[in-house]
């Protein structure tokens, strides 16, 4: 097992607007991953992510 991690980033406050809804890629066979994705949250900032970093201690 080789471990992962993920960071979001966050977009900038006058940003948010282009975002409204949950953005997803396509989906991509030889990846199934979720992938990068666009989420907004509860209070209306805008997230992006996860990437994928390994995760070593």
């Amino acid at each position: 097992i080789i471990p992962f991690r993920g960071e979001y980033y966050a977009l900038k406050p006058q940003m948010h607007d282009l975002c409204r809804t949950l953005i997803y890629p396509v989906p991509d066979p030889q990846f199934p991953f979720l992938g990068v994705h666009f989420t907004r949250m509860i209070d209306g900032s805008v997230e992006c992510g996860p990437n994928a970093v390994l995760a070593f201690a």
